[in-house]
């Protein structure tokens, strides 16, 4: 189980008493769920708007960090990606929070994240990317691998059609 039951009713008192929320007890919160077995973002969102906390960007990143480390879903990570502007590519225990949701399986928190402009070839030294387990997982990530191979054959048009512009002169002028 999972203390943020109980952790996040403290977090409400302090605020309604007028305390403020530190980005320790952000992290503690954060920290203290259990993947999705109890959904507490919109009770987060509460706390975060009556909480007087101006995080910086390397706070906003941690949290978002801290978040895809713990399997935590889609909603958190729009949350603190679209609402407090954490970067989507911030470097996490085991890569980006897009190699996490690949890594996961987690075929609908990947695809956002691309579509708000994830790297999809970010990698360790010796460690997959996300394009490689969105391959190896195709059948449990459909929409994922789609979305990159798609990524790849524009990759190609654009070469190909960048090549064919450095080539036009070349044949005008035969």
């Amino acid at each position: 189980g999972s203390n943020i039951e109980v952790m996040l009713p403290e977090v409400h008192h302090l605020l309604d008493a007028g305390g403020v929320l530190t980005f320790e007890m952000l992290v503690d919160v954060i920290e203290g769920h259990n993947y999705d077995e109890y959904d507490y973002v919109p009770q987060m969102k509460t706390a975060l708007a009556k909480n007087r906390l101006s995080l910086s960007q390397q706070e906003k990143d941690r949290l978002l960090a801290v978040a895809s480390g713990r399997g935590i879903g889609i909603e958190m990570h729009k949350l603190l990606i679209e609402g407090y502007g954490a970067c989507v590519d911030v470097e996490c225990q085991h890569g980006t929070p897009l190699t996490n949701a690949c890594r996961n399986r987690n075929d609908e928190l990947a695809l956002y994240l691309i579509e708000q402009g994830a790297n999809i070839d970010y990698k360790r030294p010796g460690k997959w990317s996300a394009r490689t387990f969105a391959k190896s997982y195709k059948e449990v990530m459909p929409l994922t691998h789609a979305r990159i191979s798609r990524h790849e054959l524009t990759k190609m048009a654009e070469k190909k059609r960048k090549q064919i512009e450095v080539d036009a002169p070349v044949r005008r002028a035969m």
